[in-house]
């Protein structure tokens, strides 16, 4: 029940492959939070997975809060991702 609540909450934006090879991938990714009543809280994150023969070995994700609404600079929109 509390994935599905904490998920309902959350909008993931658009992704891009910072840096890819045959056994890594870092791919950096744009989170926002619904806190209700209008009011949202923003998150860059950052995923490094390790893969040998197209088999995932070991994936973390890292995030980090910023004060602003990252849509704001860049050509999309999160209604585009709801």
């Amino acid at each position: 029940m509390m994935v599905a609540t904490l998920r309902e909450n959350l909008v993931q934006g658009p992704r891009e492959a910072m840096y890819e090879s045959d056994s890594f991938a870092c791919i950096e990714g744009y989170v926002r939070q619904n806190l209700g009543n209008d009011v949202f809280e923003y998150f860059i994150t950052l995923t490094a997975i390790h893969y040998k023969d197209k088999q995932i070995i070991k994936q973390k994700t890292a995030g980090n809060r910023v004060d602003y609404d990252p849509s704001e600079y860049f050509s999309w929109n999160w209604e585009n991702y709801e």
